[in-house]
């Protein structure tokens, strides 16, 4: 694939993605303006790997992937933990929709579980991935996978309750 193919490619990627990645990089750090920041930064370093394309299976779980890392990167450097709420621990309770509520719930989840714990949770929660596309995404096994959203579930009922 040649230079401008896979820089086309890309723009049409970022097009496609910008606005729901944006979202789930927000759900994670709990400020636009960051948010903002690092999807910038995900993009760039998309436009670096942006030769790898051709190998891709799933364009967008690889972009996820690199957001995904960013974030982590930056929550890591502040040691924070993060944390997701009960609401995310029953697929059939729909996200608070009220602003009050969905305080609480980063708030818990800043309480909760750890960045990786909660990146998981968002993922499959909030933005519909499976668990075995969410192996993809961070380079876990699907059965990891699994555990870690069982661990997480379990974790942010013991803290809600």
């Amino acid at each position: 694939m040649g230079r401008d193919r896979d820089s086309r490619r890309l723009e049409e990627l970022f097009s496609q993605h910008e606005r729901e990645l944006g979202r789930f990089v927000a759900q994670l750090v709990h400020s636009r303006q960051l948010a903002d920041d690092l999807v910038q930064e995900t993009f760039l370093a998309a436009w670096r790997s942006r030769a790898d394309l051709e190998d891709v299976r799933d364009p967008r779980a690889w972009l996820y992937g690199i957001a995904r890392n960013r974030v982590l990167m930056y929550l890591r450097g502040w040691r924070r933990a993060i944390a997701a709420y009960e609401r995310f621990v029953e697929r059939s309770v729909p996200i608070p929709q009220d602003e009050a509520d969905a305080y609480a719930v980063r708030d818990l989840m800043a309480r909760a579980l750890s960045a990786e714990e909660r990146a998981v949770i968002v993922l499959f929660h909030l933005h519909g991935f499976r668990a075995d596309e969410i192996a993809d995404i961070s380079g876990k096994s699907h059965d990891a996978v699994r555990k870690q959203l069982e661990r997480a579930r379990a974790k942010l009922a013991r803290a809600h309750a």
